[in-house]
């Protein structure tokens, strides 16, 4: 999963192997191995490959299908939904 998000993370940011590469201080043959399964990234690394690309780790780990982490008013939707449908708070209502 990693090594496909990888790349499709790289190809939207128009940016080549080589181009990637020195952005994170590596080899191109290094993204290549990535890329192609070849090699584990460390989790600096993983970090590192997040923030050039403008991602999140959980998207190149496969944990979410979206590539960009979620708003502020996403964030607040998704706690006041959990909130309030806390089956415990509903007691009172």
């Amino acid at each position: 999963m990693l090594d496909h998000r990888l790349k499709i993370a790289r190809k939207a940011k128009k940016m080549t192997q080589e181009q990637l590469a020195t952005k994170v201080q590596t080899t191109k043959g290094t993204i290549s191995n990535y890329e192609n399964g070849y090699s584990t990234l460390s989790n600096e690394m993983l970090v590192l490959l997040a923030n050039t690309l403008n991602t999140t780790t959980d998207y190149l780990l496969g944990n979410t299908d979206s590539p960009s982490s979620p708003s502020q008013q996403e964030k607040d939707e998704a706690e006041f939904h959990a909130f309030a449908n806390d089956p415990e708070l509903q007691v009172f209502l």
